[in-house]
């Protein structure tokens, strides 16, 4: 059985490494990292605010995101890590039409046998993003 430390630190690889595919847009590594029955819950009042479950449902989620917008950049800042999952801190920053998106986002990992099993993505400036979001 692993240590507290010892699943701290294979969560902060683990967050690293899904962090890795999804910027490098490789859906097929991110399945490597997502459990059968995965939760990703996007928090927000927006048409991308959702709850999505599987990983099938997942990367349709995330083509639906990318057809939404004209450019988008996200740079990690930190992660923050814990026997029982971990956090990414990152700045995204989006155009799409004259709307300009610039803010901090916390995606919470919860990751079990080295799965993640729950994610939440929650803005820091939430009112920003539902703005940013909302379709005209």
């Amino acid at each position: 059985m692993r240590t507290s430390q010892e699943l701290q630190q294979t969560n902060a690889e683990i967050a690293r490494l899904l962090w890795n595919a999804t910027a490098d847009g490789d859906g097929g590594a991110l399945l490597e990292f997502l459990a059968p029955n995965v939760e990703w819950h996007s928090h927000g009042q927006n048409p991308i605010a959702k709850h999505v479950y599987g990983p099938a449902a997942l990367l349709d989620y995330f083509a639906l995101s990318a057809d939404l917008v004209d450019d988008m950049t996200s740079d990690l800042l930190e992660i923050y890590s814990s026997e029982r999952g971990a956090v990414i801190r990152y700045r995204t920053r989006a155009r799409r039409g004259p709307k300009s998106l610039d803010g901090e986002v916390l995606l919470s990992l919860t990751i079990d046998n080295s799965l993640v099993t729950r994610a939440d993505i929650v803005p820091v400036e939430q009112d920003m993003h539902d703005a940013f979001w909302m379709l005209e």
